[in-house]
């Protein structure tokens, strides 16, 4: 019995280690508990050959190896206690060297007659003979079993939540196995030389096993479970499979007729194992999976669910409350948030499961985000005052959030729903998951800017596009009442002007009309003060048509008139200035076609200007033609001349007010700049359509359309002249 018990300890503590550093060798913990199962193999070795009869004549020397492998063990617990759960030995250089050199003396000390002088045989059982120093020995082991009990107490009074319940159990574990150790062995050597509980130390050592081995089930202690849960599933088919081949054989060895070959038994057992053997593994992987661990989940499979959150989300919020919900569903979170920072200084914070988001925008945990790549785990905090920080605000993992070594933020995340740390394969989903998100969130970061600035730019046009329609509708308003100042000053201006213009105007008629006998000196004045008022008088006529036009106050009668009649009038009028400048007037008009709809005044005015117009810009003995000819139910006609002709690059403004086709030869030509302008008012005004083509020095065409007047006839033929009526 007490062989077994050896046995299935020796090779539970060997499993145990080999487990635990190969699950991650980096880790100080894991080195330190796979070196203390070691020590405990080699002490429990030693101690059951010390014991076994058939090694009577050597069992001091056993005895003494016993002692001596239970120097690193009692040294070993003492690191565990002040490393647990840390990946890093937590305790000073100097103080590491102090123990290392006390160890060694006193596991050489265990080697001498010091401690252990003799052996005596009492009933076929070694018991020792205790030396003057055995007390060192003690009270080494003693001193650091109860110092390492102390931390872990100490360990147990500030730690909360997973970290708690696992050095509990691992303590008590220490505890039962030292104390029981000591009282039961250590002391009733030293007292009355007795080893008669040497035996049970297999029991005690399991007792620790048994409590880290919960430790491990319950709550990850080690983060080995799924090799804990794979040994147990496989164990358990081994098993199920031998049981079931056992049973088999058994039950148709026994019952099978007597002429049946065992071959047959053999072959068809082997087909129902091979058969059988997949189902069985599934149903006690499954099995094991729900005792040893809950939630599992498959590491691509979430990875390749976040990665397609955060390729087809760009908005901030929604892309972190996405990921941070899969987190929480999948590896069974309470909370998260992702805290993003810029130049040492927090922007925003998006979080699920979090009561308050204020709390989260604290200097030292912020500050986290810049510790390059670094994870951060709660258990494995070495900073008191951080690990008190991370209870405060609840949180068990923080990762820093970096692209191309600029830190955007930290992602924090909360304890799990059911009570355990954080395994491997989680910190393995972490490690990876954060360089993607960094860049996600800096990806929808830059989304988020370009729609505040768009926003933002929007906003500032708007304003802008306001003010300028203010101040235009305010400057419209000042320029309109401005052109209304004008247009009245101007109408006023030339309403006024025309009463005294028309009085020069006809007492010079008069005073031609008398024929007097004028000297020549005294005649060329007179004729200049004739011409001069003439200018005037059709000045002040322009410029009253332009004030009516643009006060709305101007009048055009449409109505049939003879267009033919009233050409040539303006002719008969136009002739003495064509004569001066030996310009010869033609027609060629269509007197077929005579009737069209018009103003009779406005528009013996258009052809006196146009006419006019042709005269003055025509050279010495040039020919200005007036043609009329029907047009797709309109008059159209057209004044041509072959005179100097308007520049190309000016002639776009031909029928703006005020505006002079000046060349080097129509310099001294007299103008107000206002005819064509007054041309195009009035054919508009009558429905018409006005237009000219030009080339330089070779001549000019003006041509104008009326609508034809279609079954009238004009009025009766008035013989009151345009001169007439104005004065």
């Amino acid at each position: 019995m007490i062989s077994a018990i050896f046995l299935s300890v020796v090779i539970a503590n060997t499993l145990l280690a080999f487990i635990v550093y190969k699950n991650n060798p980096r880790s100080a913990t894991n080195v330190i508990f796979s070196l203390l199962s070691f020590s405990i193999i080699a002490w429990l070795i030693t101690t059951y050959v010390s014991l076994s009869p058939q090694y009577l004549s050597s069992s001091l020397f056993w005895i003494r190896l016993s002692l001596f492998f239970a120097v690193p063990q009692a040294i070993l617990f003492f690191l565990l206690a002040h490393t647990l759960p840390s990946k890093n030995i937590l305790i000073k250089n100097w103080v590491l060297s102090l123990i290392a050199a006390t160890g060694l003396m006193v596991a050489l000390l265990t080697l001498s007659p010091f401690v252990f002088s003799g052996v005596e045989i009492v009933n076929n059982s070694p018991k020792p003979i205790p030396g003057p120093l055995i007390i060192v020995f003690a009270l080494y082991v003693a001193t650091l079993s109860v110092l390492a009990i102390y931390t872990l107490f100490k360990k147990i009074k500030r730690s909360t939540g997973v970290e708690k319940q696992q050095i509990i159990f691992v303590t008590f574990g220490i505890l039962l196995m030292i104390g029981l150790i000591i009282i039961t062995i250590l002391i009733p050597l030293i007292v009355i030389r007795s080893n008669v509980f040497v035996a049970y130390e297999p029991i005690y050592t399991l007792i620790f096993l048994g409590m880290t081995a919960y430790a491990i089930i319950r709550h990850r202690f080690l983060d080995i479970r799924v090799l804990v849960a794979r040994t147990t599933s496989y164990s358990l088919l081994l098993f199920s499979l031998i049981g079931i081949y056992t049973g088999a054989i058994f039950t148709l060895s026994e019952f099978a007729p007597s002429g049946l070959n065992r071959s047959y038994i053999y072959m068809l057992l082997a087909l129902v194992v091979a058969f059988s053997f997949d189902p069985l593994k599934v149903f006690l992987e499954k099995a094991t999976d729900k005792v040893f661990f809950k939630g599992r989940y498959d590491t691509e499979e979430l990875l390749s669910e976040l990665t397609h959150i955060m390729a087809s989300e760009i908005n901030i919020q929604r892309l972190s409350t996405k990921l941070l919900k899969k987190l929480n569903s999948d590896i069974r979170l309470t909370k998260g948030a992702f805290i993003l920072v810029d130049k040492d200084s927090t922007i925003g914070v998006e979080s699920v499961g979090f009561d308050q988001e204020i709390p989260l925008i604290d200097k030292k945990l912020t500050n986290l985000a810049y510790g390059k790549n670094q994870l951060y785990i709660f258990e494995e905090l070495t900073d008191e005052k951080m690990k008190n920080l991370f209870r405060k605000l609840d949180i068990t993992a923080a990762i820093p959030l970096e692209v191309k070594d600029k830190p955007i933020g930290l992602l924090v995340l909360g304890p799990k729903a059911s009570g355990e740390i954080y395994s491997n394969q989680d910190i393995e989903v972490l490690e990876i998951l954060a360089p993607q998100a960094a860049v996600a969130l800096q990806n929808a970061q830059s989304y988020r800017a370009i729609q505040e600035f768009s926003r933002t730019l929007e906003h500032k046009v708007e304003e802008r596009t306001k003010e300028l329609k203010e101040t235009q509708v305010r400057e419209l308003a000042k320029a309109k009442e401005l052109l209304k100042l004008k247009d009245e000053f101007v109408f006023i201006a030339t309403h006024d002007l025309r009463t005294p213009v028309t009085a020069i105007r006809g007492f010079v008629e008069l005073i031609q009309e008398s024929k007097p006998k004028f000297t020549y000196e005294v005649k060329d004045k007179f004729e200049s003060i004739m011409n001069a008022s003439g200018r005037l008088n059709q000045l002040v006529t322009d410029l009253l048509e332009v004030a009516r036009s643009e006060s709305g106050t101007i009048k055009v009668e449409v109505e049939p008139v003879s267009i033919v009649e009233i050409i040539e009038k303006v002719i008969t009028e136009v002739t003495p200035s064509a004569h001066k400048k030996k310009v010869t007037l033609k027609t060629d008009l269509d007197n077929k076609v005579k009737t069209v709809m018009g103003d009779k005044d406005k528009l013996a005015e258009v052809i006196e200007n146009l006419l006019s117009n042709a005269v003055k810009f025509s050279r010495q003995k040039g020919v200005v033609k007036v043609t009329t000819q029907k047009s797709k139910g309109n008059l159209q006609v057209e004044v041509i001349d072959n005179g100097y002709g308007i520049p190309k690059d000016k002639q776009k403004k031909v029928f703006q007010k005020f505006f002079q086709a000046r060349t080097d030869e129509t310099k001294e030509v007299p103008g107000t700049g206002l005819g064509l302008f007054v041309v195009r008012m009035l054919i508009e005004k009558m429905k018409g359509k006005v237009s000219f083509t030009s080339e330089e020095r070779k001549g000019t065409t003006f041509t104008f359309t009326l609508p034809l007047a279609k079954g009238k006839k004009p009025p009766a033929k008035d013989s009151t002249t345009k001169k007439q009526k104005e004065s």
